[in-house]
């Protein structure tokens, strides 16, 4: 499975909703759907994504270097994964 988080609004950033839906989406995932793997990636520059990831048992997988344009730059596009355990 492949999944993807935003929280739009960045005054509810850093309040803990992307690690929150994370782990929510893990445990579905695995627990319901039986699935073994799941995937997501996140720009690079995007620490508290990364946290939250982090935070939630994923570990990275991979990082394609300047593969996104943002904001008038090239960022890293960074992929992690977590596994049923």
């Amino acid at each position: 499975a492949q999944v993807g988080i935003m929280i739009g609004d960045r005054s509810e950033w850093g309040k803990g909703y992307a690690q929150r839906a994370i782990s929510l989406a893990s445990s579905y995932i695995f627990k319901v759907l039986g699935l073994r793997k799941i995937t997501a990636g996140y720009v690079g520059t995007n620490k508290g994504m990364e946290r939250a990831f982090l935070k939630s048992g994923f570990i990275k997988e991979a990082t394609f270097k300047k593969h996104l344009f943002l904001e008038g730059d090239f960022v890293d596009h960074v992929f992690v994964c977590k596994f049923r355990s």
